[in-house]
């Protein structure tokens, strides 16, 4: 299975939230009536968005990020998702180049070096390498093997 990578919006935080609100909170305390349930839903709303600070927003509370005027707020976020994903790419074409040199000592474990193949097969390999992770071609070649 795949990673999704730059998802921009996904459920995962609410339910996130929710998890926590009931086991934290709703599954502690008697829920005899729906007004029971609306009243301890409401505060711990009310507790996670003014008093709880949360380490992903920066030791802030949801609501001091919410309803701060950050002037760059947008700009520093989006130059910050630039960064990963600059940083995803890289390691991505990394563990392509590791995968492609198993795959050539693999192949150079079966090619003797008398046979002559052995500097040909690695630069072939190599331009594979480089071309496949500069653009989304799968790593195949278009020379043959003799």
């Amino acid at each position: 299975m795949l990673a999704q990578i730059d998802i921009i919006s996904s459920n995962s935080l609410i339910e996130a939230f929710w998890r926590q609100l009931k086991h934290a909170w709703l599954f502690l305390n008697t829920l005899d009536s729906a007004a029971a349930v609306r009243r301890l839903v409401a505060f711990y709303v009310r507790e996670y968005n003014e008093k709880i600070p949360r380490a992903v927003l920066g030791a802030r509370t949801p609501d001091e990020v919410y309803f701060s005027r950050e002037e760059n707020a947008l700009e520093r976020l989006s130059e910050q998702r630039k960064t990963a994903q600059k940083v995803r790419t890289w390691q991505i074409e990394q563990r392509v180049v590791i995968a492609v040199n198993r795959h050539a000592q693999a192949l150079l474990s079966e090619v003797s070096p008398e046979q002559g193949l052995v500097e040909n097969l690695l630069g072939n390999l190599h331009d594979v390498c480089v071309s496949s992770t500069a653009s989304d071609r799968p790593l195949t070649s278009s020379r043959s093997r003799s």
